[in-house]
């Protein structure tokens, strides 16, 4: 009689299938948050590794000194920022979707439009609604005047390089990456296990954290368009839907500072 072969194991097994390693099990909720802030940090890194080479240039080469409310300051460190931040979600949604950067970014068709629609009006509205408390409430315009203390920009330079650093930056790059970022990947891996409110929270305060440089009256007004992209999001079922009410604000907010600078 023949014994039976001896048993080995994996890729060992004579004609037998190569071992796979096991596969990763997906962070949960916390490391998400975790994976987030990480890069949030990467990217604050590179913003300011940016400007400090801008810096050191402008003094070296160009005999300049440059300021950090310097359009040569805040746009390549704005660029840097957004590069890292936009590669992070690619990555993550990747992830996140188990291949599908679609699936994992939420890029999914929008539900309930109309209110979507009804939601990036009213995101439209909020900074010529503001531009109207302004005008009729004093304490307002000392809130107003804070804030711009605390998260100046200088607005020097030529009239058209102020306007396209700001359409680049501010109403086209902040939206996608913002969106991509809180309410795409990291948004689609929190709310597998979480609810919405949790969700939304945890996305919305880090937004605000990652916007904590501008000073606190900044955040305050974030507070009400957090509001409205969170709730987008939700009802929307894609970060389409929150990209779309961000697009609204950010939009109408550059036309006022493009406006104001060119009167100026």
């Amino acid at each position: 009689m023949r014994g039976s072969p001896p048993h080995l194991p994996g890729s060992l097994q004579l004609g037998g299938p190569p071992a796979r390693r096991a596969a990763r099990a997906p962070a949960g909720p916390l490391g998400q948050v975790v994976l987030a802030v990480a890069w949030l940090l990467a990217a604050l890194a590179g913003a300011g590794i940016t400007g400090a080479l801008i810096v050191l240039v402008a003094a070296k080469v160009w005999h300049r000194d440059v300021g950090f409310t310097d359009g040569a300051f805040i746009w390549p460190s704005c660029a840097a920022f957004q590069l890292i931040t936009l590669l992070a979600a690619l990555r993550r949604a990747g992830r996140v979707g188990a291949g599908s950067r679609r699936a994992g970014a939420g890029w999914l068709p929008v539900t309930r439009g109309r209110l979507v629609l009804l939601l990036a009006v009213l995101g439209a509205a909020f900074n010529p609604a503001l531009a109207v408390l302004e005008q009729v409430v004093p304490a307002y315009q000392d809130f107003a005047q804070q804030m711009l203390q605390e998260a100046p920009l200088d607005q020097g330079g030529s009239p058209a390089a102020y306007a396209l650093g700001c359409i680049a930056f501010f109403a086209i790059g902040a939206p996608v990456t913002e969106e991509l970022f809180f309410r795409g990947w990291l948004w689609v891996a929190l709310r597998r296990r979480w609810g919405a409110w949790a969700t939304g929270g945890t996305t919305g305060l880090l937004f605000l954290l990652a916007h904590a440089a501008a000073g606190w009256a900044y955040l305050l007004l974030l507070v009400p368009v957090v509001a409205l992209v969170t709730w987008a999001r939700e009802a929307g079922g894609s970060v389409r839907a929150s990209l779309l009410v961000h697009l609204a604000v950010n939009a109408v907010a550059v036309a006022f500072m493009v406006a104001e600078r060119w009167v100026d």
